[in-house]
Parts: C-alpha cells; structure tokens; sequence
C-alpha cells in the first residue's frame, strides 16, 4: 500500500497456478485469467478456477468463464478486456465482457505475434515488437507494428519503427504517444544467442 509503504496478503485465490497469467484492471476490479496446464503439462483439476476477478476493497475472489485460448497479452480498454495473440497460431484476438462474463473472438491478427507489447489509446489499441513464427520454427522480429480499431473491427499497419524489432519490449501510453523500450532480440556476432536492448522510441499516432 503506497501510503503506508506496506505489503499485505491477499485472500487466497481459486485460480490454478500459472507462469504467465494474463489479466487487467476495470478500474475495480483486478482480472486474472491462467491456461490449462500444469508445469509436467498435465491439466489442472476442475476444481481450480482458468478465470477469476480480485475486488481489493472486500478482498474477495469470483469466478469467470474460461478464455477460449491461452497465452496472448491483454489489456482494458475500459468495457472489455482485449487478449491479443493467444492461441496456438498466436494470431487470436479476444475480447472478455466482465458484466456479461463472456467472452467474443474480434478479428484474427495479420501475422501472429509472441512477446509484443500493446497499449489502450482510448480509442484504439496499439501492437509492437514480438516475434513472428518464420519457415523452420525460427523466429522474425519484425520492425513494424499494428493497430486495431474496435468499431471497425479491423487491423492496419503501423509505420516501421526506428528502432531492431525485437521480442518483450515495455510499452506504456502517455496520453499522447506511446513509448517502447527494451526487450531482446537475436545476436549474430561475434556468438549467436539473445542480446538485451538498451534502446527505445515515442510513436505518435496523427489520432489517438
């Protein structure tokens, strides 16, 4: 609690462990949805929750439905909560409706992205970095991003960045741009593995 400079426990959750739970912030509610699986790739029992919501004021736990597929990277865009790049073609967009408690399929991405960083504009939501799944299970980082309008229900480009597409980069919108840094991305030399970028850069949509 950042007016105490304290920490306090949570009520326990019905949520089945997860590495890399995907969820957002409703502005009362904390979503939190988990995948299927446990670490020997066995399935959770039915008894744990794939889908749950955390109210801090009453420090309680509900169920929600189950997302339709795992993984992706989420984010609220103030009615839904969007989940882009889940599945196993990580092209899959969705979109879950807390009062409903359903979820609805949106458009599938151009290209399948692993690791990208999205971000809530107000209007639209803006993808970059992440990896693309090339010929022979290797992985393209592409330099360009994408955009996607709810009301049309469609995606388009983004101008190529100035920066080395790369995979995990941070993302955040300040009310007028949206800024990227960091992430990691295939070294060639002098050894082949991943290199950590130190860079970043502002895009500027003409509207938000």
């Amino acid at each position: 609690m950042p007016a105490s400079n304290s920490w306090r426990a949570l009520a326990p959750s019905p949520l089945a462990g997860s590495q890399r739970p995907i969820g957002g912030w409703t502005g009362h509610e904390l979503l939190l949805f988990v995948g299927n699986l446990d670490p020997d790739g066995q399935p959770w029992s039915a008894s744990l929750a794939r889908g749950a919501a955390y109210d801090p004021t009453s420090d309680t736990w509900r169920r929600l439905a189950s997302a339709p597929a795992e993984g992706g990277t989420a984010v609220w865009d103030g009615h839904e909560l969007l989940v882009i790049g889940a599945g196993a073609d990580d092209r899959s967009a969705l979109a879950y409706d807390p009062p409903r408690d359903r979820w609805r399929r949106l458009a599938s991405l151009p290209s399948g992205r692993l690791d990208e960083a999205i971000v809530w504009t107000g209007k639209r939501l803006l993808l970059w970095g992440g990896a693309i799944r090339g010929p022979r299970t290797t992985l393209v980082t592409p330099a360009h991003g994408l955009t996607y309008d709810p009301h049309t229900n469609r995606w388009s480009a983004l101008p190529v960045a100035p920066l080395a597409g790369r995979s995990g980069p941070t993302a955040v919108w300040t009310g007028h741009a949206m800024v990227v840094w960091g992430g990691s991305r295939e070294r060639q030399r002098p050894r082949v593995g991943l290199e950590s970028s130190t860079d970043g850069a502002a895009f500027t949509p003409t509207r938000p």
